[in-house]
């Protein structure tokens, strides 16, 4: 069998519990002798409360030998102990990208949309946990100079933040990095913050660095 095929291991990890579950693996891609590479494309994990379960959601993608691609969304619960395949997705034009953040019963991700001329229309797209149908919403719009990189995170569990950092301004020949905050509100309008701070004291290294990887009380933890 010839092509790349890339995709790895999963677990649940409990740090409170200090306890970690390894999941069974992943089906095999559909008809995967079709495609030429696999990558895993996007992750997500969340609580299910009404019904105390934990759902784990896994998006891969197949490149064709010739053209075309196939997405696969696959869906694991602690309850049921096994993968199956999600059969309500997102329109086909859409790419999730990295790991989700989740937030009031929903997991969300930073995802983008293809238009002609090679034209990217920035989304955020969601899946709510209960009842395993997704949502797209408009991404924000930042008025700042090109350059700008995007990320998504997480803040008290309950909040989430669409995080744009960009070269704001000169010093001594080099780019100071300011950052600008889009909460998401519950009726998925957006609230502007912007830090008072530039982002570079905060995120070393300039946007390559501005990764929200986890929360802690009112902060969050940057990679």
């Amino acid at each position: 069998m010839s092509g790349t095929f890339v995709w790895c291991t999963l677990f649940i990890w409990n740090p409170c519990a200090k306890d970690y579950l390894v999941l069974p693996e992943r089906p095999s891609f559909k008809n995967i002798y079709k495609y030429k590479q696999i990558y895993e494309l996007a992750f997500g994990f969340g609580c299910d409360s009404t019904a105390d379960d934990y759902k784990v959601i896994s998006i891969r993608l197949g490149v064709g030998h010739s053209e075309g691609s196939t997405k696969e969304f696959l869906i694991y619960t602690t309850r049921t102990k096994v993968w199956r395949e999600l059969l309500k997705v997102p329109d086909e034009g859409v790419f999730l990208q990295g790991v989700g953040f989740f937030a009031n019963g929903a997991v969300y991700w930073l995802s983008y949309r293809l238009h002609e001329l090679s034209r990217q229309e920035n989304l955020v797209s969601y899946f709510n946990i209960e009842s395993e149908e997704w949502g797209i919403l408009a991404a924000p719009t930042l008025k700042s100079p090109s350059g700008a990189s995007n990320n998504i995170g997480m803040a008290l569990g309950r909040k989430v933040g669409i995080f744009y950092t960009y070269p704001c301004r000169k010093q001594d020949s080099k780019y100071k990095y300011c950052t600008d905050v889009f909460v998401l509100r519950s009726n998925f309008s957006y609230h502007q913050h912007t830090p008072s701070e530039p982002a570079e004291e905060l995120l070393h290294n300039g946007p390559a660095a501005c990764r929200p990887s986890a929360h802690m009380g009112r902060s969050l933890i940057w990679l």
